[in-house]
Formats: C-alpha cells, structure tokens, sequence
C-alpha cells in the first residue's frame, strides 16, 4: 500500500495526513477483491487504514467500519470477525449494532 508509510509518517509527526481519505480510497478498493482466502488479511488492512485515518477523517473512518462490518459478515470465517470486535478503536467508531 503506497499510502501506508506516509499516511503513518504525518500521524507520528502529529501533521495533517492529507494522504488519509487517499488510502481509505485505495483500501476499499483492495477489499473489492475480498474472497474467503484473503478475508483476514483484508481485514487487517482496513483496520490499519482506519487507525491511520480516523484522526484526520473521522467521518470516512465511520463509513469504512461498516464496510468492514459487512465484509466480515459475508465470510464464511469468524476471524475478519474476531479481529473487528478485537479491536478497540473499531468499537468506538463503528455503529453500536455492528458491535454487539
């Protein structure tokens, strides 16, 4: 993920990450391709945006836990899963009926 290592380099600098709506962009993207082999993995990632991301974009962060909600759903795996309810930032941002 080109976006990745900037995005994370303005977040530890304490600047704007103008490269964060960018990389929730490209992320939602790369999890079009989600298929049950790649599901975890997929996950990950978009956890990864959303910590990079929810400082600077708080809005779009909301939006790509529930991408992340309904791709975890459709898997026929409980980590995608796991790691969402696992994930403390996710539960704070995500919507209440996506936590239970």
């Amino acid at each position: 993920m080109p976006g990745c290592l900037r995005t994370y380099n303005d977040a530890a600098a304490a600047r704007p990450a103008p490269g964060a709506a960018r990389l929730i962009t490209l992320v939602q993207t790369a999890r079009a391709a989600t298929d049950r082999g790649t599901a975890h993995f997929h996950t990950r990632l978009g956890l990864t945006a959303l910590h990079l991301a929810a400082p600077a974009h708080p809005k779009q962060s909301t939006l790509l836990c529930a991408d992340l909600a309904v791709d975890a759903c459709r898997t026929a795996s409980a980590y995608p899963a796991l790691e969402l309810l696992d994930d403390p930032l996710y539960r704070g941002q995500a919507a209440p009926e996506l936590v239970l």
